[in-house]
């Protein structure tokens, strides 16, 4: 449109979002001729927007956790098009205050005794006082340290690391798992995560459930996929812990993660890769195999 007769509306002019980091606002669409859009927020220093200019849609995502009780706001201003007439909306954020009876993601929960803290990585969408925390540590360690490692005799679950950990501690050779030890020194309530726990660990590193993940190596990821990583590592790291995917280079598959979970076989156990996305019936590997580690605790209030 030539300048002076653009228009821009937006499907809504206010958005809140939860307290948690890296967290999205509902998508506003952008009713515009205009095929370029510049989105400049006040204050950017806890918020960015994502625009997909193909679709004329916008969203903005938090940097970091709200841990106050008030709400924090600020504003942003859409331009569609360019030039001195070039048509401007204003959107109201607000993400909104930590209730006392609940957790956020990006959290950090404190050491407390003997009992390692952690962060939070997921929170339950309808109980938000119930939640998960990671070690802000990792280690690289073998599946099992036996010469040659065989099954387990276990029916271990996808969704219940907790059991896992209580039914693997209990075998005779579980000083053969060094996962145990590291996660359970941790103390009471931490444990070896399994399938669903590093699946929700993904999804809050890659910003997408994990079947809308991008199934290729980080360089060629989305822009938000990219985005969303680097924020999420800048959480951890601000809370003095590693990041999630160190191997992040452009034609590195990534970090894996074993779960505590072997293959039918009990000789090779799974794993959750953090560069690349593995399906998960592809992602297994022997046992003897170096991987990485990262306990997990559920906590509730």
């Amino acid at each position: 449109a030539a300048e002076g007769d653009a228009s821009l509306e937006l499907s809504t002019n206010a958005v809140s979002i939860t307290p948690d980091a890296v967290a999205k606002s509902e998508v506003i669409t952008m009713i515009s001729d205009e095929t370029e859009f510049a989105i400049n927020i006040t204050d950017e220093s806890w918020v960015k927007a994502y625009v997909d200019v193909t679709s004329k849609t916008l969203y903005f995502w938090t940097l970091s956790p709200n841990l106050n009780s008030s709400n924090r706001v600020t504003t942003a201003t859409v331009i569609a098009g360019s030039g001195a007439n070039a048509p401007k909306q204003e959107v109201t954020i607000t993400q909104r205050g930590l209730l006392s009876s609940e957790f956020a993601v990006g959290q950090v929960i404190a050491d407390n005794g003997s009992l390692k803290g952690g962060i939070v990585f997921w929170v339950d969408g309808t109980n938000r006082g119930k939640a998960k925390i990671m070690s802000l540590d990792r280690e690289s360690l073998a599946w099992s340290t036996a010469s040659s490692p065989a099954s387990t005799g276990l029916t271990l679950s996808n969704d219940n690391g907790l059991a896992n950990t209580t039914a693997l501690a209990a075998l005779p050779n579980a000083a053969e798992m060094p996962a145990l030890k590291y996660c359970m020194d941790k103390g009471s309530g931490w444990y070896w995560p399994t399938r669903s726990d590093l699946e929700q660990m993904f999804e809050t590193y890659n910003g997408t459930k994990v079947a809308d993940a991008t199934e290729d190596n980080p360089n060629a990821i989305t822009d938000f996929e990219k985005a969303n990583r680097t924020a999420w590592d800048q959480v951890i790291t601000g809370a003095g812990g590693t990041i999630m995917n160190t191997a992040a280079a452009a034609s590195a598959t990534g970090d894996s993660y074993w779960a505590s979970r072997e293959t039918s076989s009990g000789t090779s156990a799974f794993y959750v890769r953090f560069g690349k996305p593995l399906a998960w019936d592809k992602a297994n590997g022997k046992k003897s195999g170096a991987r990485y580690i990262r306990a997990v605790r559920s906590i509730s209030k």
